[in-house]
């Protein structure tokens, strides 16, 4: 288990930038509304692929990451993620 303060979590927050967390919004909105992570290819389209993944990249798998569901690549939140 992740042991993270409220100093660090409030420390990650502030280092978001907005297109990361218009990213991680859409991600967990696509997940709130349609009950499934959001596949690669919708992400992709409405932000771009070099913007997505650069997100993945500066957050890492503590944040957000990729899996196969229904045969499809998906990305989805942590629970840090949704925090």
């Amino acid at each position: 288990m992740i042991d993270t303060s409220d100093a660090e979590l409030d420390a990650l927050r502030r280092e978001i930038t907005p297109g990361q967390r218009a990213i991680l919004n859409e991600v967990w909105g696509y997940f709130r509304d349609q009950n499934r992570w959001i596949p690669q290819r919708i992400l992709d389209q409405r932000f771009g692929k070099p913007a997505v993944q650069s997100c993945h990249a500066a957050l890492g798998d503590n944040v957000i990451r990729t899996m196969e569901y229904g045969g499809e690549e998906c990305y989805r939140l942590t629970f840090l993620g949704v925090l």
